[in-house]
């Protein structure tokens, strides 16, 4: 059974607009999402370390009309340990305030277990050392492929020139990083393709 599906969105209110009690600093990113020279909405994302657990958590408001008014939220909330290695993943997508994503990623001993919306498992026989939430904090140099916390698979990532980055899915995304920060991304969710350009970032 999954946990009630505004569990997660909890969390990441919680976590975005309340100080962080940790034992260190948190990264702040905020990106602005533009559409044809017109504002979408916002990209919030934070990444701390408590005791020996690193956290990365973002969340995506994308409000637009494309014949009908839309409104997409995207929340991740993922824990690593300090090594990097996935520890657990959870992603909700809204669309039009109804559930469109909810699913989960947990380390059992040497595995995964992959959980979608719909409660359908399936097993991840392999390390996870780099998913799609820390393209967004750090340039993924020598990475080939990352996992995709929503998909629960492995997806290509290329290195089409230095700094530029090609996320390969159903439809691709690209990053570009300056002085190993996310400087710019385009991102294609299917619905929509906007640009996702950095406005701050502190620490």
């Amino acid at each position: 059974m999954h946990p009630n599906k505004n569990h997660l969105l909890i969390l990441v209110f919680l976590f975005l607009i309340f100080p962080i009690l940790s034992s260190g600093q948190a990264q702040k990113l905020v990106f602005e999402l533009v559409y044809k020279d017109k504002n979408l909405g916002k990209l919030t994302a934070q990444h701390y370390k408590k005791d020996d657990t690193l956290f990365y958590i973002s969340n995506t408001s994308i409000k637009t009309r494309i014949i009908t008014p839309l409104s997409v939220e995207y929340n991740y909330l993922v824990k690593t340990d300090l090594n990097k290695q996935l520890l657990f993943a959870e992603v909700a997508i809204v669309v039009n305030g109804k559930t469109r994503t909810h699913s989960f990623t947990r380390k059992k001993e040497n595995t995964y277990i992959f959980t979608d919306d719909s409660n359908k498992s399936h097993k991840i026989n392999r390390a996870i050392n780099y998913s799609s939430v820390q393209l967004l904090f750090e340039e993924p140099a020598g990475v080939k492929e990352i996992y995709s916390e929503e998909q629960g698979k492995f997806l290509t990532l290329q290195q089409e020139s230095r700094h530029k980055y090609i996320k390969s899915s159903k439809n691709d995304s690209e990053y570009h990083y300056v002085n190993g920060n996310l400087h710019k991304a385009i991102l294609d969710i299917g619905i929509i393709s906007f640009e996702v350009l950095k406005t701050t970032v502190s620490k």
